[in-house]
């Protein structure tokens, strides 16, 4: 074992952590515009332009066969796209089963519907997200409660007041929640939009695009391949990659930097 001189770049890919050494980084940043060219593997987006120099980008999700943050994105808005229909689907239904005078048989308890699974067992580090999904838990609970409140209308034939109640609810609480989603959506796709971490030595540069940057500090080389051996076999091109681990003890894997400079693949 050892102790690197120079520090190492942590980022992180599909909630592992990896390295690169900090020697040829230039920069990091957000995400850049891409072009892309016909000719290129499908793990290289395109190229772009940085302080009047054209670099490759490198998507390491894609170069180790991982499901791509786009990927990553689409599943989820469609997972919220869904849960926002159901909760209009819900309340049109509850306003049925008023109209025909029948028993409603969705779920009552917030905690029991599709969303209400999902909602009280997500957890995110992202402060943005976290503060808009704390927004769902009013509207959401209230709307669920109505049902109660119908059905009692229900019961005692005041079929006006329970059409009243839902109108109201699918002004206010359904409305709101509606927003919701879509601004949850877009904090998702903005926490996953990629960071690209610049390489450059002489004449030689390009970009890898990484799903967050963590810090930059030392890290001891360990022993054992257990941990990055499947990686090296679902890998689209020959990678030499090493385990390590962080002043704090964190175990990653480490790249380095030749493979992507010298534009082997």
């Amino acid at each position: 074992m050892h102790l690197n001189a120079l520090p190492w770049v942590i980022f992180t890919l599909q909630n592992q952590e990896f390295a690169i050494s900090s020697k040829n980084v230039t920069a990091i940043s957000k995400s850049l515009p891409v072009t892309r060219l016909p000719e290129l593997a499908e793990y290289v987006p395109g190229i772009f332009l940085y302080r009047d120099e054209v670099f490759k980008l490198y998507d390491l999700r894609k170069l180790l066969n991982l499901e791509s943050m786009n990927e990553s994105f689409l599943q989820f808005s469609e997972m919220m796209e869904q849960r926002k229909q159901d909760h209009i689907k819900w309340l049109k239904e509850l306003e049925l089963s008023v109209i025909e005078k029948r028993p409603f048989n969705l779920a009552t308890d917030p905690h029991k519907c599709a969303f209400g699974k999902w909602y009280y067992n997500y957890k995110t580090d992202n402060l943005l997200l976290s503060r808009l999904l704390s927004k769902f838990e009013n509207p959401h609970s209230k709307i669920h409660s109505i049902a109660h409140k119908v059905e009692e209308l229900k019961e005692k034939e005041q079929f006006d007041k329970a059409k009243e109640i839902i109108l109201t609810t699918n002004s206010k609480e359904l409305s709101m929640m509606i927003s919701l989603f879509e601004d949850v959506k877009l904090a998702y796709e903005q926490q996953n939009s990629h960071k690209i971490i610049i390489l450059k030595n002489n004449d030689n540069k390009c970009a890898l695009a990484v799903d967050n940057v963590l810090s930059v500090e030392g890290t001891e080389e360990i022993e054992g391949t257990q941990e990055y051996d499947s990686l090296l076999k679902s890998s689209r091109v020959e990678l030499n990659l090493s385990l390590a681990k962080t002043n704090q003890g964190n175990i990653l894997i480490r790249f380095t930097d030749d493979d992507f400079l010298s534009d082997k693949f």
